[in-house]
């Protein structure tokens, strides 16, 4: 783990806001849609790729709202099994060095 060490005679103190991870966001987003009820997330960063999540979750049937750093997802209605592939192109990139 990594730490700070400050040496001297002044005391640090405060209070630090911690800003969210987009790879930790994805697949909290994605993992939503396997439950019933609203799940909200908060401390994400509003990026193009969280947005183009949003939009997927939607085209699949729930419902996504957006409020300051907070995202809710409702899967209640979900009722498309599948991402349409421009959406999910958007997200998910192919690495060529990766294929068998």
């Amino acid at each position: 783990m990594d730490y700070f060490e400050i040496e001297g005679k002044n005391q640090l103190f405060g209070d630090i806001t911690v800003s969210g991870a987009k790879n930790a966001v994805l697949p909290l987003m994605a993992a939503s849609i396997l439950n019933d009820k609203p799940l909200t997330i908060s401390n994400v960063p509003k990026l193009s790729d969280s947005i183009t999540m949003g939009n997927l979750i939607e085209e699949m049937g729930g419902k996504v709202s957006f409020d300051h750093s907070n995202i809710t997802i409702n899967p209640k209605n979900l009722n498309t099994p599948y991402a349409p592939k421009d959406f999910s192109q958007t997200i998910l990139r192919f690495d060529d060095s990766l294929a068998i």
